[in-house]
């Protein structure tokens, strides 16, 4: 069986849908703290089962039975609390058998900035782990932009990321590989760096 984490949010929901094209949806297991919201994706067949990286308690019962793992970063930005979330999924992965994780990390991913910082810390966790691994290093997406260019329209002044120039993905891109990895072979100790073509400011 192959589980999808976060499948309510924006990246997990793309690469539940890509999955459920190419797979039988017996095979396909989609996780989220509100299970009742993604009932849609469940017809056919596939599971929607509740994980919540805030319950250590449920995360074993929800990978129980996977082989592959889609791990999709939370969304939880607190000091600290990210990190102990992954962690706690990557122990709970390995208690349940999971065969092979992969990991939905960042471009850039290091020491310092604390969201790129939570990124390398949860792969190291990973490569360390007794759990097969695949890291997809993700560009940022540029739906991603909407939010801010709104503002940006109101106040006459944008303001760029302090990473640009940046070579920016589309989610239905992300989502495609991050199907396409879960559903083929090859792809074990691997990290493959999504980009776009070109970098802009």
């Amino acid at each position: 069986m192959i589980a999808v984490t976060g499948a309510g949010g924006p990246l997990g929901l793309a690469v539940a849908r890509r999955l459920l094209e190419r797979l039988p949806p017996q095979q396909l297991a989609f996780l989220t703290r509100v299970p009742d919201r993604i009932l849609g994706l469940t017809r056919g067949g596939a599971a929607a089962r509740l994980a919540d990286f805030d319950r250590p308690d449920v995360l074993e019962a929800a990978f129980s039975g996977v082989e592959r793992l889609l791990l999709v970063p939370t969304s939880d930005l607190r000091p600290g609390a990210r990190r102990r979330q992954h962690e706690a999924a990557l122990r709970a992965a390995v208690k349940a058998g999971v065969g092979h994780v992969v990991y939905a990390s960042a471009v850039g991913a290091r020491l310092g900035p604390a969201a790129l910082e939570d990124h390398l810390r949860t792969e190291l966790g990973l490569l360390t782990s007794p759990l097969k691994w695949t890291v997809l290093r993700l560009n940022r997406r540029a739906e991603d932009l909407l939010g801010p260019l709104a503002l940006a329209v109101r106040a006459g002044v944008y303001e760029a990321p302090a990473t640009a120039p940046v070579a920016f993905i589309a989610l239905e891109d992300a989502a495609a590989a991050a199907a396409a990895v879960l559903a083929g072979p090859g792809h074990e100790g691997r990290t493959h760096f999504f980009c776009g073509p070109r970098a802009v400011t």
